[in-house]
């Protein structure tokens, strides 16, 4: 996840939820991993995609979910001790990144969507 140009806010944002995953042993990387993990899984002719979504700074909806998920994580990311609750500020964020990102009229990202396939031999 990252905006261009660089939104601070953001950029903290997303080191706080990687922290979260971290925080949590969730290995924020995994989809890359993919193609190794389904062969030794025993998995065949296995096939994998990305998929990275771009949003204009217009996109309101996009930072109400992305403020939904650091919600979800608020514990984890505070248990991290990469910040506080204070310093989040969940009352406000969605308003906050919301202007920032449009003060700055970023493009930005959300985690890469990851999907994989293959065949597993009876």
């Amino acid at each position: 996840m990252c905006a261009l140009p660089e939104v601070e806010l953001y950029s903290r944002l997303t080191g706080w939820v990687k922290a979260g995953f971290e925080y949590a042993h969730a290995d924020v990387f995994v989809g890359m991993r993919f193609p190794v993990l389904f062969e030794q899984a025993g998995f065949r002719n296995v096939g994998t995609l990305g998929l990275q979504v771009y949003c204009p700074p217009t996109s309101p909806h996009v930072v109400a979910y992305i403020v939904a998920a650091v919600r979800t994580m608020k514990d984890a990311i505070v248990n991290s001790g990469v910040t506080t609750e204070e310093e989040i500020g969940l009352d406000t964020l969605e308003q906050r990144l919301g202007e920032a990102i449009m003060s700055a009229n970023a493009v930005f990202s959300l985690p890469t969507l990851v999907g994989g396939w293959g065949h597993r031999p009876q």
